[in-house]
This record gives C-alpha cells, structure tokens and sequence, in this order.
C-alpha cells in the first residue's frame, strides 16, 4: 500500500575522498476524520443583562440579597453551558459555573457585591466539546443599600 503522501529528497554526504548520493523518502499520512470530526459549537448570543444594566445589589444585614439573572440564547445540541462573571478589579471571578444545564442562570447572595463595572461572558458544550467564549458584556451593580428598606 502506498502512503498517502512521499517527499523524495536526494542528499549529497562526504565519505572520505567520495561523495556519496543518499536518497531520503519520507512518507506522511495523511490522517482525515472525515465525517467523525467533530465541529465546536457557535457562541451563546447574550440576552440580559443587556449592556450598561444597573442591577441588583444587597443590603448589609442580609435584609435583601443580591439578585441576578443571567441569560442567553440556546445553542444547538448543547449539553451545558460555562458562566464566567468577575468584577473589574477581582482577581478571582464571582460566578465561574461550568455546568449550567440551561440557557438562564440565577445568581443569588446574601451581603453586597462591590459597586463598580462588571462583565459576564458564556460559552457552549456540545458533543464534549467546548465552544469558544462569545461577547463579553458589561454591567453595573446599583449602590448599596439603594433600595434597602428602613427597617430590618
């Protein structure tokens, strides 16, 4: 059986007072996974928070927690979904969920969540194999105790 590609290549070496003619073949396969290959899923298209969204943000003593809701749209033959949520000064993410069975994702803290920027992105599995991530959104959070009531 012949390979499927053959590179011939003659090399000229020195053997004492004679030069000697080396001829090198070199087979490579060429290896196709035809209709078994398998594609990395599209980006999940992010629905809310929508860009610039003020959300929800707790209230010391724990009389209202942190709400919020994530979601996108579905991505075909997914099996889960990888959630990735961090502040723009943390070094280490709030949300990180890799297993996220849907394409919606409650988010729920007791305390208070750092007022500043944050950004959210979500990628696909499909096939056990991971999508590459899609857009990265931003957010606010509200200021603390913006709608906390009076009394405990």
């Amino acid at each position: 059986m012949m390979p499927a590609w053959v590179l011939e290549r003659t090399a000229v070496a020195k053997s004492g007072s004679r030069d000697v003619a080396l001829a090198v073949l070199v087979s490579l396969a060429v290896v196709s996974c035809g209709s078994d290959s398998v594609t990395r899923p599209d980006s999940p298209a992010l629905i809310t928070p929508a860009r610039g969204q003020i959300l929800d943000n707790g209230c010391p003593g724990c009389s209202d927690p942190i709400k919020w809701q994530f979601e996108w749209r579905e991505v075909p033959d997914a099996s889960e979904y990888h959630l990735y949520v961090i502040g723009e000064t943390a070094t280490i993410p709030l949300i990180d969920e890799r297993s996220v069975p849907f394409s919606t994702y409650s988010f729920e803290s007791q305390g208070t969540a750092k007022v500043e920027t944050w950004t959210w992105r979500v990628r696909a599995k499909a096939q056990g194999v991971w999508g590459a991530w899609g857009e990265v959104r931003a957010f606010e959070v509200e200021p603390v105790c913006q709608d906390c009531s009076s009394t405990p």
